[in-house]
């Protein structure tokens, strides 16, 4: 993997190959850097229980981000698709995970993820970064048959899964006991610090989520904020002005509207089935901003 990694980020396309994971793989050890806009598939064992395959390998993850240095970040600069940024805001926007970013044609499968993600000491001074357990950036891949479990400590938009899903697909994954705490920059306020069980963040296309479970999830952001939830941390704006929420012209530019569509999704024991599931315990506070009309929710077991 430390190999796939440097291949991938010095430009290599793995679109058509499998990389074959072993049963046992601990990259808490070595010096992995997060594998970068991956379009190959990278594929665990499996094992039977019953009728159903489950996963059988498992990676251990532990990383550290590398902001600005003089060789560059080991995650993801994200935000290149934007046509405006007045501002200036976002050139820094990272997202970093086991996998940096994934992209069309790109799977990661049957992976048990065991997190062991402590980077207190690590403060990027920037309020856009992102940390996902499997994947920093999702931007169309397919994450499918896997399980997170363990404990991430990272700043602003942390998910058990994802740290930033535009688009793509959830599938089949089980998030488990996992401990979330996420922790504002410096001179920045709780309003980028979330914690979702699946998706840190969701923004600017659809994401669907299908057969997935998320149990016994222990979020904290900072200061006692709100963005956090089982399924995702925080839906945002892209598209979503409606009653006086404020319209990123600049954004709207580019993307598409923010869609979360879950099918036959979990919540403890519960499946979620129509709009009385839509609730801030899982989908955050920004519920509250009429947000709630880009969940769809779909029952049919």
């Amino acid at each position: 993997l430390v190999a796939l990694s440097t291949m991938a980020k010095g430009g290599t396309s793995f679109a058509g190959k499998t990389v074959e994971l072993p049963a046992e793989v601990d990259l808490t050890k070595t010096d992995f850097q997060p594998i970068m806009d991956f379009d190959g598939k990278l594929v665990g064992k499996t094992t039977k229980e019953g009728d159903k395959d489950v996963p059988a390998t498992t990676v251990n993850v532990n990383v550290t981000p590398v902001w600005n240095t003089l060789d560059g970040r080991n995650g993801k600069t994200m935000m290149n698709y934007l046509k405006t940024d007045v501002k200036n805001l976002r050139k820094d926007a990272v997202g970093y995970g086991f996998v940096a970013s994934l992209v069309d044609g790109g799977v990661v499968e049957n992976v048990n993820v065991v997190l062991a993600v402590d980077n207190t000491a690590n403060n990027p001074g920037n309020r856009y970064t992102y940390f996902g357990g499997i994947v920093g950036f999702l931007d169309g891949g397919t994450i499918r048959n896997c399980t997170v479990s363990g404990k991430i400590t990272a700043y602003n938009r942390v998910g058990g899964v994802v740290g930033y899903a535009k688009s793509g697909t959830i599938e089949g994954v089980i998030v488990k006991g996992l401990t979330i705490t996420s922790m504002k920059s410096e001179k920045d306020t709780a309003a980028w610090s979330t914690a979702g069980g699946l998706i840190g963040y969701a923004s600017a296309g659809t994401v669907a989520i299908t057969n997935c479970t998320v149990s016994g999830l222990k979020p904290t952001t900072a200061d006692s904020g709100t963005l956090k939830g089982n399924i995702v941390g925080q839906l945002d704006t892209w598209k979503n002005a409606q009653n006086g929420v404020s319209n990123y012209s600049e954004w709207d530019a580019t993307g598409a509207e923010t869609h979360l569509v879950l099918t036959n999704v979990t919540v403890g024991n519960k499946v979620l089935e129509d709009e009385k599931d839509k609730t801030e315990e899982n989908f955050g506070s920004f519920l509250s901003n009429g947000f709630d009309t880009r969940i769809t929710i779909i029952k049919t077991v």
